[in-house]
């Protein structure tokens, strides 16, 4: 059970977070509080960090400086660390477990069908019995609108479909954050809908969420709060109807602009 004092307390605190490829910095001192519960839509023009930060969280990236405190664990250049205890390896993918990550590419098996991709990790990373995982795995195939798909092979099936089965995927673990990295980049503007119809009405579900994304209509209809970066700075971070109707920054009111908002 959740005590007032966790559910009171940040679900991630970004604390001044650098992070460099070789020469190249990419996320200049970045600092944010999410409350627990959030959607936070990460916006900004490509290049801007908004991947590279969103990875940081679940450990993807590591940073070469400041402090990503997620819960109770700790991460830092040095590592992660809940409390004294610095985590090994096995750990850290423990901590992975409670953080679901919907990718660009959507990362199917190609070799398995669609039931066994949303089974595996259940059965072999959290020890369900397998006719748990097959209930958990038609109920989420239903909500996701694809509940006839369980025996399809994901190359028999379109873009959009296998981002929603990528997404009933990663909230089979039962995760309490979720990730979406640019969900619908890959895909062809028919099928962007129904991937961010699904988005808004399934995954969010008072999870967590950070949703990388460069569609901003849907941003400001569905977050809770907005953060804008620029160049790996953030410009602007709050409730999506401060950030949308009064932007601080003249860089993220140029962007809204150019976007038609």
């Amino acid at each position: 059970m959740t005590s007032a004092t966790e559910a009171a307390a940040p679900a991630i605190s970004f604390r001044s977070v650098s992070k460099s490829y070789g020469q190249h910095q990419v996320l200049f001192e970045v600092s944010a509080v999410v409350p627990r519960g959030a959607t936070v839509a990460v916006l900004g023009s490509s290049g801007s960090g908004k991947s590279t930060l969103v990875r940081c969280v679940n450990r993807l990236e590591t940073f070469q400086g400041g402090e990503i405190l997620v819960g109770d664990v700790s991460l830092t250049p040095a590592g992660a660390a809940r409390g004294a205890q610095k985590l090994n390896d096995r750990q850290v993918a423990k901590y992975r477990t409670d953080i679901g990550m919907v990718f660009q590419s959507f990362n199917l098996f190609q070799h398995l069908n669609v039931l066994k991709n949303l089974i595996e990790a259940p059965v072999g990373v959290l020890g369900w019995s397998k006719d748990k995982a097959i209930d958990r795995a038609r109920d989420l195939l239903a909500k996701v609108g694809l509940p006839d798909k369980q025996e399809a092979y994901p190359n028999r099936l379109s873009g959009g479909q296998q981002q929603r089965i990528a997404i009933a995927r990663a909230l089979m673990m039962e995760p309490s954050i979720m990730l979406f990295d640019e969900p619908t980049s890959a895909l062809d503007p028919e099928l962007t809908g129904e991937v961010l119809n699904v988005v808004k009405g399934l995954a969010l579900g008072g999870r967590t969420s950070l949703i990388v994304t460069h569609e901003l209509a849907f941003a400001r209809d569905v977050a809770s709060h907005v953060m804008v970066l620029d160049h790996g700075r953030v410009t602007e971070f709050g409730p999506t109807a401060e950030v949308f109707g009064q932007p601080k920054s003249e860089r993220t009111k140029r962007f809204f602009q150019s976007a038609g908002l």
